[in-house]
């Protein structure tokens, strides 16, 4: 067990606010105080990198963190109900967030718990709809979204008489989540009304619609399967 004190906290924040590269942290044991903990979750308020921090002491602003999957709160004998409370309360923001681990029971462990799992859960569906959900635009959109040219009644009527922009909505409303951003929708869109786009792969699909989503996309993926 280490003593990471205020100072040394503060250095550990101001360095997350300026590191872009660092994925995991390990602060495990460190008997930090409040001001020390303010001082690092500062820090981890302004970082876009990290994927797993695994820390003493819990505050809200830990699963903040947008790109944070994991987080660690093993062999953490300081936290309470109470603070399992804020972690199911700050954790109902963060959509990214896939797995929490924890090894303390207590009197109203379950119900506390019980709804730390729903939000697992519910993050683990909006993962996978990320990797599902511009597969099935693009693919439903091949058909939906094609240029009938022929004016028989048969092509006249049913989904090929709606209006182009109808169509386009109906496809969008495959992200029932609302797990992809409006550029993403439009970029699954224009894939698949562009017959010259080939991919050789799902995965360069997702990274044609998910641009620079697609790595964190990936890494979440990862996280749900392991």
């Amino acid at each position: 067990m280490n003593q990471l004190e205020g100072s040394g906290c503060e250095a550990m924040g101001r360095m997350l606010v300026q590191n872009q590269t660092l994925e995991v942290l390990t602060l495990s044991q460190n008997n930090m105080f409040d001001n020390g903990c303010q001082a690092l979750f500062f820090g981890l308020e302004s970082n876009t990198t990290l994927k797993s921090l695994d820390i003493s002491v819990l505050k809200a602003g830990a699963v903040n963190t947008p790109s944070l999957l994991t987080l660690s709160l093993r062999h953490n004998y300081r936290l309470t109900r109470n603070s399992y409370a804020q972690l199911a309360e700050a954790s109902k923001a963060n959509h990214n967030i896939l797995r929490i681990a924890a090894d303390l029971q207590f009197e109203g462990w379950d119900e506390v718990w019980t709804k730390v799992e729903m939000i697992l859960i519910r993050n683990t569906v909006y993962a996978m709809e990320r990797y599902r959900v511009p597969l099935l635009m693009v693919a439903r959109g091949r058909i939906l979204l094609r240029d009938i040219t022929h004016s028989t009644s048969a092509n006249s009527t049913g989904i090929y008489s709606l209006p182009i922009e109808l169509r386009r909505m109906i496809l969008i409303a495959l992200d029932k989540h609302n797990v992809l951003t409006r550029t993403q929708h439009i970029s699954a869109l224009n894939i698949a009304c562009n017959p010259a786009n080939h991919f050789s792969t799902k995965q360069e699909l997702l990274a044609a619609v998910l641009a620079n989503d697609y790595a964190f996309v990936h890494e979440m993926i990862k996280t749900v399967h392991s």
